[in-house]
């Protein structure tokens, strides 16, 4: 949640006019269903048509009223009563649906919307992010004073040092990274929404196919005793936060009271890494105490409806530990509101703006943040928060981009007992792109972010950045790399079994969220409704998975979809095929929720 202490307005800015053309607008009251605290309604397998229609105009009434992208996404050709109108056409094709089925057809909304906030939570978890992550390729390349680009590092078999990089309009593919303060150089790479396994590109004017992988970066470890502390090295102060959520309030005081304590430091290191988010009041203190002002960039909008101010009235203050002031004030203010929007029901918005241009603050040391693609809504606003900082060092890679719609509420759909997550605040930040974040001054390769940061402070004029290994041998040697049993087959598919399900066996690969190599072996389809599978898991330290490991799993197929259930890791996994032939996996467990491409592998 994005928190601002402005002054509001009720006119629309410039900036919104392009998406809101009224700040006010009357909308119908119906009572909703607000889902708070951690129990979960048990979802039915079957629905009425009469029921799953209601379920349906139910999640119509919410997205109108009450997320803040819905004028947004509909000046960018996203027509959601074209949607619900085919739904119902299929809804009225059969007395009753499936609750798998309404699913399905629900989270295709999500389609053509990029937003990391919005979600359906059904049988598995649909929703509308898709980040887009920077991909290598162990090469380094140094700009000449011709313009020319010179590989200065190698670790692909296919390019060695000395080599000319002459791709045409190189520039999308350089990535600048650290170097000697007399040169610049850069990691060769590409960003992309979807895992990048290779790219053609110009050595020598000769175009040849390079292989591409994630960054090492996903493989920095980070033993945090707790979400925040402090630590030095070299006498420098790294500050490491994970978390700034409400529910973490007495940490938070700590952390706010740290920006008075270190506001004379020469070099202060803000390690954000997998920072998932929270409230964004504990970091904006923390650079104001730090630096005399933590003034950015940035408009908000934030709507208000029936809906949204029931979700408020409807919580339980006394059923929250550890609730902040700040939060518990947020809480008052809505649901005071909700008699009112009730009896006189309407969608309005306020709107605020602050702009850090020009307003540098007092810290007068070189604050270094780094960042990787985990760091998350309010993690992103603390980013946002040191603009004023004059020397400000942003190094690592691009954050995760989960900020242009934010502060969600949740609420039930009656029937299906599906919970529709919704942003009621709609962001413009000129920096940050919604899905691509905050892109780094450096870029980083590496899973030792901190140390390699430290070697470039200690060797400014010498200092060059080398891949010590290919990439596949970095995860060799640190027992990063995906495991197998020795001995396993694949067992063509018998004459009975369907063909749609006959396409699961083999073996299939793909990378979690850009994070967790994971593998798929689907050794033998028993019958219609199990098969006989093995799940092959990396490394993903963000996700509490340290270690490299198999494990065989008896998996039930219903409804197309290949499901595999651990009750003892809490573990749901769920398999179904893309248009494309490739599969689309959703990975479950608390504190983690994924998706998946999976190609099938040869």
């Amino acid at each position: 949640m994005l928190e601002f202490l402005l002054i509001s307005c009720r006119q629309i800015p410039n900036e919104y006019k392009e998406y809101l053309h009224e700040y006010s607008v009357p909308v119908e009251y119906r009572e909703v269903f607000p889902i708070h605290g951690e129990g979960r309604l048990k979802i039915p397998e079957i629905i009425s048509r009469e029921q799953a229609k209601e379920d349906v105009l139910m999640m119509e009434y919410l997205i109108r009223t009450s997320y803040a992208g819905y004028e947004y996404w509909i000046t960018k050709g996203v027509d959601f009563n074209a949607f619900y109108q085919g739904i119902f056409e299929n809804l009225d094709k059969n007395d009753s649906v499936t609750t798998y089925d309404l699913e399905k057809e629900l989270s295709n909304i999500f389609n053509n919307i990029y937003d990391g906030h919005i979600a359906l939570g059904g049988r598995v978890h649909n929703w509308a992010y898709k980040h887009k992550a920077a991909y290598f390729c162990d090469i380094i390349v140094e700009k000449e004073n011709d313009g020319t680009y010179k590989v200065i590092d190698s670790k692909n078999p296919s390019v060695k040092e000395g080599d000319t990089f002459t791709q045409v309009n190189p520039e999308q593919f350089l990535f600048r990274t650290l170097s000697s303060e007399r040169v610049k150089q850069y990691l060769i790479g590409k960003i992309s929404p979807v895992n990048v396994y290779a790219q053609k590109l110009s050595f020598n004017d000769k175009e040849i196919e390079i292989y591409f992988r994630k960054s090492r970066l996903m493989y920095s470890e980070f033993k945090d005793p707790k979400p925040f502390y402090i630590y030095r090295l070299n006498n420098i102060p790294v500050i490491r936060v994970t978390s700034s959520a409400d529910h973490l309030y007495p940490e938070m005081l700590k952390f706010m009271e740290a920006g008075n304590e270190l506001k004379n430091e020469k070099t202060l290191i803000l390690n954000l890494f997998y920072h998932g988010g929270g409230s964004s009041y504990y970091p904006q203190t923390f650079m104001k105490n730090l630096n005399g002002n933590s003034d950015w960039d940035i408009n908000w909008a934030m709507t208000t409806s029936p809906a949204i101010t029931e979700y408020f009235a409807k919580i339980d203050i006394s059923s929250i530990k550890d609730i902040s002031p700040q939060y518990k004030n947020w809480i008052k203010i809505n649901s005071d509101k909700f008699e009112d929007y009730k009896r006189k029901p309407v969608k309005d918005w306020e709107f605020g703006a602050a702009s850090g241009a020009g307003k540098k603050g007092t810290y007068e040391g070189r604050l270094i943040i780094l960042t990787n693609r985990r760091i998350l809504s309010a993690g992103e606003g603390m980013i946002g928060a040191s603009q004023s900082v004059k020397n400000r060092i942003i190094i690592g890679e691009n954050t995760g981009g989960v900020a242009q719609f934010s502060d969600l509420c949740e609420f039930y759909l009656p029937n299906s007992k599906f919970i529709l997550r919704l942003p009621r605040q709609f962001l413009i930040i000129p920096a940050l792109e919604e899905c691509l974040g905050y892109i780094p001054d450096y870029w980083l390769d590496t899973n030792q972010p901190v140390e390699e940061v430290m070697r470039w402070l200690e060797n400014r004029n010498s200092y060059q950045f080398r891949y010590g290994e290919p990439f596949n041998e970095f995860l060799k040697k640190n027992n990063y790399a995906n495991v197998l049993p020795e001995k396993f087959s694949i067992v063509p598919p018998s004459v009975g079994i369907p063909d749609e399900l006959k396409k699961f066996s083999g073996k299939w690969f793909g990378v979690a969220d850009g994070i967790l190599d994971n593998i798929l072996i689907v050794e033998k389809i028993i019958n219609r409704h199990e098969a006989e599978v093995i799940y092959s898991w990396g490394v993903a330290f963000q996700w509490g998975v340290g270690t490299p490991g198999w494990q065989r799993y008896t998996a039930s197929i219903e409804n197309g979809i290949l499901t595999i259930r651990d009750k003892k890791q809490q573990v749901k996994i769920t398999y179904s095929f893309n248009q494309d032939g490739t599969l689309n996996s959703v990975y479950e467990r608390p504190g983690a929720i994924s998706k998946t491409t999976l190609m099938r592998m040869n």
